[in-house]
C-alpha cells in the first residue's frame, strides 16, 4: 500500500508518537 511504499522509500527511524502523528494526517482522522 501507498503508506509503507512511503515508509520503505524514507526509510527513517522516528519516535513512535511522531509516527503516529504522521499516519494520522496521511489518514485524514485520528488513530485509536
Amino acid at each position: 500500500n501507498r503508506l509503507e511504499d512511503s515508509m520503505k522509500a524514507v526509510n527513517v527511524e522516528m519516535e513512535l508518537e511522531d509516527w503516529f502523528l504522521l499516519l494520522e494526517a496521511s489518514q485524514g482522522h485520528k488513530v485509536p
